[in-house]
């Protein structure tokens, strides 16, 4: 079927003029399209209430942007920049004191992984031995949102996790998300089957419940975590925990507060001398975090045309309903002519710029932001 409709697209742009493509998303079938445009030179964008990306061959995915923050940043104003980390701090204290869903930037759950509930019993091991915790991701979700990883997908990377485990000297744990309504409860189970089947097969991992809170785990004593291109990388980095990324295509690679390595056998290199990166942790800087925060979560608006995300997602039921006809209720109430030019205008803007993504320049919500 994905073979078909690839030749469909392809064969309706060999005969067809098509001045521009507007899609949804860059991976799955939707990216299709978007694929074919953007190797063909069409003028391609990619748009939810969340973002407006322009693609093009330097940057074919939503999200992309990251491999450009620091230089973004340097363009703000040196009296604004510490003004920016603060309200980075501000937001990453919240989500470290539980506190989930669009307030800290995490709009797909208001369940938080950073709970200060205590679970019964410890099940960090106290040893001696390195202690390593992986952090897997949803099987069903696309493993290749930015490009190409060191794995095709979640499982071959956590096959070669598990053969890993067996000839090293480590504790090793694993932790699934803490359970997510709507969409994710329907996936979350196959992914914890998914789960409890590969621990039963690499039995020298031990499989934490989804509900240990990460705060729990950073006090027992953890000295590593694994992730392909989790928020773990910014959120462990902030607690000088080193994270090792598992693909050079993810959104922390700009910044050095984790462990990115070159390729698949220097990812082998390091995970079997673990011991060598004990001292990375020294080289994590906090004002990179906050840096890489700010753009990543603040710099390009997720908020460019629904102007509070927390009132909408309170409105429509959740994350999933805002993909509901509960949206265009909750845009009809919301309206004014005076918001609608206001987006016109920041749209006609960063068109015009020729950026890659929509920011709070293109709307002078930087002013307001940081003065």
């Amino acid at each position: 079927d994905f073979y078909n409709l690839y030749l469909y697209w392809k064969k309706y742009f060999n005969e067809n003029k098509v001045k521009s493509v507007i899609g949804v998303h860059t991976p799955y079938s939707f990216g299709l399209i978007l694929r074919l445009a953007v190797k063909k030179n069409i003028p391609t964008f990619v748009t939810s209430n969340r973002f407006l990306y322009r693609l093009d061959k330097k940057m074919q995915f939503m999200h992309g942007n990251f491999t450009n923050y620091k230089n973004i940043f340097k363009k703000i104003r040196p009296n604004l920049r510490e003004k920016a980390k603060n309200i980075s701090k501000t937001k990453l204290l919240l989500r470290f004191s539980g506190i989930g869903g669009a307030k800290t930037d995490l709009i797909t759950s208001q369940n938080s992984s950073f709970t200060n509930k205590k679970f019964g019993k410890k099940l960090i091991k106290n040893s001696k031995r390195i202690k390593i915790l992986i952090a897997p991701h949803d099987f069903f979700d696309a493993a290749h949102v930015w490009g190409k990883n060191f794995f095709v997908d979640f499982y071959e990377w956590l096959t070669y996790l598990g053969k890993i485990s067996e000839k090293t000297n480590y504790d090793w744990y694993l932790k699934n998300r803490p359970n997510h309504p709507g969409k994710f409860k329907i996936y979350q189970p196959h992914t914890n089957r998914v789960l409890k089947l590969f621990v039963k097969k690499f039995n020298k991992i031990k499989m934490l419940p989804n509900n240990y809170s990460h705060n729990q785990i950073i006090s027992e004593g953890i000295d590593f975590v694994l992730t392909s291109h989790g928020s773990v990388g910014l959120e462990y980095a902030h607690f000088k925990i080193p994270v090792i990324n598992a693909t050079n295509n993810n959104p922390h690679i700009n910044y050095n507060f984790n462990i990115n390595p070159r390729d698949i056998k220097h990812y082998k290199y390091i995970l079997n001398h673990l011991y060598k990166y004990k001292k990375f942790k020294k080289k994590i800087k906090l004002n990179d975090i906050y840096e890489y925060y700010f753009m990543r979560h603040i710099f390009y608006d997720k908020t460019w045309i629904v102007d509070n995300l927390e009132k909408m997602l309170d409105y429509v039921g959740g994350y999933d309903n805002q993909f509901t006809e509960k949206i265009y209720d909750f845009w009809l109430k919301n309206f004014t002519l005076k918001k609608h030019n206001n987006i016109v205008q920041s749209i006609n803007k960063f068109y015009k710029s020729g950026d890659n993504s929509i920011s709070i320049v293109h709307n002078n919500k930087i002013k307001k932001l940081l003065s």
